[in-house]
């Protein structure tokens, strides 16, 4: 299992689409001080790859952009699962498939 990860996020970037600056971001995660066999490790890997994921994606629109929150939580979502995919690891993936990826959607009425 390759404890070095070094991942471009472009691809999910692209996710985006026209909301993107016209020069998309790549972002470098490092990974070769933790083990990611371990929860601690992974957990922060896991971190590590959600911050990445952020500056690829770039600013969170403004809760009231319906359109743009939902392509900036797919473009986060879509980068991290590519970059999870790219380390191997079980631990990584159980973590990132875990609750919290749950989504609770609300109806207006």
């Amino acid at each position: 299992m390759p404890r070095k990860l070094l991942s471009s996020l472009i691809a999910a970037a692209l996710a985006l689409g026209a909301a993107l600056p016209a020069a998309a971001k790549a972002a470098k995660i490092r990974t070769a001080d933790l083990n990611l066999d371990s929860d601690a490790g992974a957990r922060v890997a896991l971190a590590r790859i959600h911050q990445a994921a952020r500056t690829v994606c770039g600013d969170e629109p403004d809760a009231h952009q319906l359109q743009r929150q939902a392509l900036y939580s797919t473009c986060i979502r879509d980068a991290m699962d590519r970059t999870v995919a790219q380390a191997h690891s079980a631990r990584l993936t159980a973590l990132n498939n875990g609750p919290a990826r749950e989504t609770t959607v609300a109806s207006a009425r």
